[in-house]
């Protein structure tokens, strides 16, 4: 079974990803190109200061995250990522496992979650 698992600050936005475990299935592919489709986008067009590790050998192991808070572009294609991966869940629910994981620690510090959000007011 897949897992992916899509970290966010506890303002909602998304800060990274980590997806492992892919067995050459459907879903897998789908999966696989969703993320590097979404990693190569944000490196070539945007200006966003990123981190990834990806390992074939290991599953198909990728890791990508932010040092800062996303650009818009970056927030849009992230967003479409989890839409994506969603979309396969739905397809294939015995093959994948999503985890939302909300990052309590910003910047080496514990902040309260609505603490630097900017407000849709």
């Amino acid at each position: 079974m897949i897992l992916a698992e899509i970290r966010k600050d506890p303002c909602g936005e998304i800060r990274g990803f980590m997806l492992a475990r892919h067995a050459g299935s459907r879903a897998c592919a789908a999966v696989s190109m969703l993320a590097i489709n979404t990693v190569n986008s944000i490196e070539t067009f945007l200006d966003d200061d990123i981190m990834y590790e990806y390992d074939p050998d290991e599953g198909g192991y990728i890791r990508f995250s932010l040092s800062g808070r996303p650009s818009e572009g970056a927030s849009v294609l992230l967003k479409a990522l989890e839409l994506g991966l969603e979309s396969v869940l739905k397809s294939y629910p015995d093959e994948i496992r999503i985890e939302v994981k909300t990052e309590v620690k910003t910047e080496g510090e514990i902040k309260p979650a609505s603490e630097g959000c900017e407000s849709d007011d």
